[in-house]
Formats: structure tokens, C-alpha cells, sequence
């Protein structure tokens, strides 16, 4: 499939990986074998938008500028 994922293939992609806590390039990763041509800087975008709306919230990582994204339970 060819385009982009929807915010619902990102949180679907997040529930199958790891829902607690899944770096953005692993999120992008997951994606890849439906969206060939997803961009791991569209990921986070779309991540970014999703923690707004409160779907999503960062989690501790231990690096420096990865993102670690675990879904939102409340």
C-alpha cells in the first residue's frame, strides 16, 4: 500500500509493538512492510498531534533525543 499511515495504523502499530512504551523509529519500522515510503519525521509528526489530542504521551527513555511513546490510558 503506498501512501501515508493514518493516525489509527500509528496507534494500531504502537498497541502491536509495545503500547507502553515504543521508540518513534521502531513506530516507523512497524509501518514500513503496508506504507513503503513512510517517513520516520511524518511518524513523529503525526505522534506529536496525537499527544495533543491526548491518544499518546511520552514516556522516560534513556537517550538523549529519541521519543518514546506509550499510548495514553487515561
Amino acid at each position: 500500500m503506498t501512501g501515508q499511515p493514518t493516525d489509527a495504523d500509528i496507534l494500531a502499530a504502537i498497541k502491536h509493538h509495545n503500547p507502553n512504551g515504543t521508540m518513534t523509529y521502531v513506530i516507523a519500522n512497524v509501518l514500513r512492510p503496508k506504507f513503503k515510503d513512510v517517513k520516520t519525521a511524518y511518524v513523529r509528526y503525526r505522534l506529536k498531534a496525537l499527544e495533543r489530542d491526548g491518544a499518546v504521551r511520552r514516556t522516560q527513555t534513556s537517550y538523549m533525543t529519541q521519543l518514546c511513546w506509550a499510548l495514553d490510558q487515561s
